[in-house]
């Protein structure tokens, strides 16, 4: 039986960071989203997601964003931030992507500790929570006092959808609608720009995961968001990584990770493209000295690409807002 289990200490902390900051970030909605906005411009409009619905009467000039990628499209958006949950891996507080940075008084809710008398001050008129942390969700009651709330969409299948529903589910809420649709198709022609600029890497394999603890942890579902990033990119998910997934043999993360423990860590082996995250230095030396890694080339052959927090959770959980950082992130790699 397949155990599914929550990661201790340090990790957990890692983990909780890269992945639950944004894991509800790719659920699809109860509808589908259609290509055209659905309310008619300067009406209200209202939008169905896992906690019922949410109207928002007109457009907002006051938004509260707390989730990375609530904040990442937002601000790609363009709409006003007066606060938003910061990135606790960066000084700034800001997330990967957001350009402009917010300023140091607007990034400053914690990002698994709610304040609501803070958001309350900030006195917004809509807050995005469909990235929030477990936390903040459960609070959704009480945020909704406050104004209204976007909450997680309802999910089907949240590890295979998408990053661009959600793009579309927060540019309806913002009365920017097509503006979101214009930041997919910008986000579509960097990808296809960036796989016919690097022919190299069609039908190369890839292996994408975190490392701590003296284990790996890789996405291994087909299909995952990460997936359709990367197979944008040419890049297919290698067969020993999905096989680790149909067998059910080996437990899982909370988020969904198969769990790898040292002695199998030869599995990467072989494969071209090996992205691990890592807490830091010492986080990334203690993988590379490894015996089982040490014992092949993957270090020395420059296929194993040890990466920070920020692309990590990029890769994991992207988003069209995010695209270009996660693209020119890759290209500084060698990719």
């Amino acid at each position: 039986m397949r155990v599914r289990s929550v990661i201790p200490g340090a990790l957990g902390l890692l983990v909780s960071l890269l992945l639950t900051a944004g894991c509800t970030a790719g659920q699809s909605p109860d509808v589908p989203l259609s290509a055209t906005r659905e309310d008619p411009p300067g009406e209200a409009v209202t939008i169905r997601h896992s906690r019922g619905t949410t109207t928002v009467p007109r457009p907002p000039r006051r938004v509260v964003t707390l989730g990375s990628t609530d904040t990442q499209v937002a601000a790609a958006l363009d709409v006003p931030i007066v606060a938003a949950v910061r990135d606790p891996t960066r000084r700034d507080g800001n997330w990967p992507g957001v350009t402009p940075a917010l300023r140091p008084d607007v990034a400053v809710l914690d990002d698994d500790l709610p304040d609501l008398e803070r958001i309350a001050l900030a006195r917004p008129d809509l807050i995005l929570a469909v990235s929030a942390t477990g936390p903040y969700l459960d609070a959704y009651d009480r945020l909704s006092r406050i104004a209204p709330v976007l909450a997680p969409a309802a999910s089907t299948d949240a590890d295979t959808t998408s990053g661009d529903d959600v793009a579309r589910m927060i540019g309806q809420a913002l009365f920017r609608y097509d503006e979101a649709l214009d930041l997919i198709a910008d986000s579509d022609a960097d990808l296809d720009r960036f796989a016919a600029d690097h022919p190299e890497l069609a039908g190369a394999t890839y292996a994408l995961g975190l490392y701590g603890g003296g284990q790996a942890y890789l996405d291994a579902t087909p299909g995952s968001q990460s997936h359709q990033l990367l197979r944008r990119l040419g890049l297919d998910l290698a067969p020993q990584v999905t096989d680790l997934a149909a067998t059910g043999r080996w437990n899982r993360s909370a988020d969904g990770l198969v769990i790898v423990g040292p002695e199998h860590l030869d599995v990467l082996d072989g494969i071209d493209v090996v992205l691990v995250g890592t807490t830091g230095a010492t986080t990334a030396r203690e993988l590379r000295e490894q015996p089982v890694v040490a014992g092949t080339d993957l270090w020395s052959s420059g296929r194993l690409h040890l990466i920070g927090p920020g692309l990590t959770t990029s890769l994991l959980r992207p988003n069209p807002a995010v695209t270009g950082f996660v693209l020119r992130s890759l290209g500084r790699l060698g990719l």
